[in-house]
């Protein structure tokens, strides 16, 4: 049960984890208790052989790390811990859910977490917005002690994949995963975070591609939705285009910061300038200050590692992905849309900021990325 008890620990401390930052690591501690009792017990429910992989390319982060410090005169610990802290969290969550995990556990305490959190989120923000004036939205950011909005929308977002690939297995017992996904849904629209909805449309073209001709006929069900949105989600998407230059003052910002964080990599191609100097470094290319990272997860490991780790882990990722979707279309009604929907969310999100650097979306991610699926009669484990 410590698995569950680390994932309900984890997801739980959101409401809290906006004003008191230490809450979000609250899993840290349990997961690390939790490997070591696996490690005693010395049970592998997979039978797999751990990959050397990760333990090679953690040597190479500290290497490139240790190397890029030394050459820094501007560097700055506190980002450092943030990414280590996060790393560890995600090794640790890794190890344990291979081994003390149940997939359909760990969807079940995903999806009764995701809920309540969903159902404190809207009684949190519903009366904010509803009936408000024109760019209500902006009500919910004032005396808030919620986590950010594009971390929080992922959290539903991968609840929402997980309920969705839930729905699709052949599994008679649906009713907490439609439940949580109609919560969840709703609780990701009043986060306003608008790269929450691309991570949502992400999910639902990835069903709609993937042979699930049922899933069709709710087109029109979802176009009749999306053309009367609440007002406030209306305002909020509009609100991207109104900005004097085309693009609100956020989307200007990112631009901005995307723009010297390539140039950033162009002027240091191999080892990148290491999670410690990235503020500095924007800073010095003419980025607006007091921004630690660029608002995209792929620019912040292109610059914190350089261009041959993050080719590498690009590579392992979308081998990973790749293999997902074959699986999805040899295995229609298998556990592997669990996986694939909600890493689809999570690459998406990362697109727009750094959602992962929070461990509550980071260790529900890597539970069900790890968390072996339940042996069927022959004694075979039905996973991917």
């Amino acid at each position: 049960m410590w698995a569950i008890a680390v994932l309900a620990a984890t997801v739980f401390t959101t409401p809290f984890a906006g004003a008191f930052s230490a809450l979000t690591y609250i899993g840290l501690p349990m997961l690390g208790v939790g490997v070591l009792l696996d490690a005693l017990r010395r049970r592998n429910t997979t039978g797999h052989p751990p990959s050397p992989g990760p333990v090679l390319l953690s040597t190479w982060l500290a290497f490139t790390t240790l190397v890029t410090a030394l050459f820094s005169d501007q560097a700055e610990l506190a980002p450092l811990a943030l990414v280590g802290l996060v790393a560890l969290t995600g090794c640790l969550a890794a190890s344990y859910y291979r081994s003390a995990g149940d997939l359909r556990l760990v969807e079940s305490t995903i999806l009764v977490t995701s809920s309540v959190t969903a159902i404190a989120f809207i009684s949190f923000a519903g009366p904010r917005v509803f009936g408000g004036e024109t760019n209500s939205w902006t009500l919910i950011y004032e005396n808030s002690t919620w986590i950010n909005s594009n971390t929080l929308g992922l959290v539903f977002a991968i609840a929402i994949g997980a309920g969705v690939g839930r729905c699709l297995r052949a599994d008679r017992r649906r009713l907490l995963p439609v439940l949580a996904i109609a919560l969840c849904t709703a609780a990701l629209a009043l986060t306003f975070s608008r790269s929450a909805y691309l991570a949502g449309g992400a999910i639902l073209l990835l069903v709609l591609v993937g042979k699930r001709k049922s899933f069709l006929l709710l087109l029109p069900v979802l176009l009749v939705g999306y053309a009367n949105l609440p007002m406030a989600v209306q305002d909020r998407v509009t609100y991207t285009t109104s900005g004097a230059g085309g693009l609100d003052p956020s989307s200007s910002v990112r631009l901005e910061l995307w723009e010297a964080a390539l140039a950033i990599a162009r002027d240091n191609p191999v080892l990148g300038v290491g999670f410690h100097s990235i503020r500095p470094a924007l800073t010095d290319y003419g980025a607006p200050e007091g921004l630690a990272f660029p608002h995209n997860t792929y620019l912040t490991l292109l610059l914190g590692t350089g261009a041959i780790t993050f080719a590498i882990v690009m590579v392992w990722v979308g081998r990973y992905f790749a293999r997902l979707v074959r699986q999805s279309h040899r295995d229609p009604t298998g556990p592997v849309w669990t996986r694939l929907l909600p890493l689809t969310a999570a690459l998406v999100c990362s697109f727009f900021g750094e959602p992962l650097l929070s461990p509550i979306p980071t260790v529900m991610l890597v539970a069900l990325l790890t968390a072996p699926f339940a042996r069927t009669a022959s004694g075979r484990p039905s996973d991917v």
